[in-house]
């Protein structure tokens, strides 16, 4: 089962077999936690996020259909749920260079230099707007397709490109800033 497709575990799982959705939930949890946590700004709201996520995939699970991946899906779940918390705590903290950094053979000075590279593209994606912020992150750090995207945004594939320009002419002008 762990090398059966997101989709057909979707699908087994719509008609009310647990285990392929805790598939899924392995799968999937820490990608998407990192990605809200990134959104929310807060790791204790972006778990409770993740889980409220989850719980909701699973009661509308009979809705899933596979004209989009389940990943998409998942994350449009997640976005809702990402707007509802903004809504009530619209500025979300920053997220830490440390959560973008890997570990890396380049020793401490190289280190030192991609933290702090992270952190300035981090800072300037935190002040983005929210849905450019998104496209970013789900592009960027996901890896979602545009055609994904504007469906887990809710909007077009061309709104989806179009914010991703606006978010890179803007990280463009602060990261340029900061020269």
């Amino acid at each position: 089962m762990p090398d059966t497709p997101d989709g057909e575990l979707m699908v087994a799982a719509a008609r009310g077999d647990p285990a392929p959705f805790e598939v899924l939930v392995r799968r999937h949890t820490g990608p998407l936690l990192g990605f809200v946590r990134r959104l929310v700004g807060d790791a204790h709201r972006a778990e409770d996020v993740v889980q409220e996520t989850f719980t909701g995939v699973w009661r509308v699970r009979d809705q899933f259909r596979q004209t989009h991946s389940f990943k998409p899906w998942l994350y449009k779940s997640a976005l809702n749920r990402c707007r509802d918390l903004l809504r009530k705590r619209p500025d979300p903290a920053p997220t830490t260079e440390a959560e973008l950094v890997s570990e890396d053979d380049g020793g401490p000075i190289a280190a030192a230099v991609a933290v702090e590279t992270s952190a300035l593209v981090l800072a300037a994606v935190d002040r983005l707007p929210p849905y450019q912020r998104a496209v970013v992150l789900l592009r960027v750090w996901e890896g979602l397709s545009y055609g994904d995207i504007g469906f887990a945004l809710a909007v077009t594939e061309t709104t989806a490109r179009s914010h991703m320009h606006h978010a890179l002419g803007a990280l463009r002008v602060a990261l340029r800033r900061l020269d």
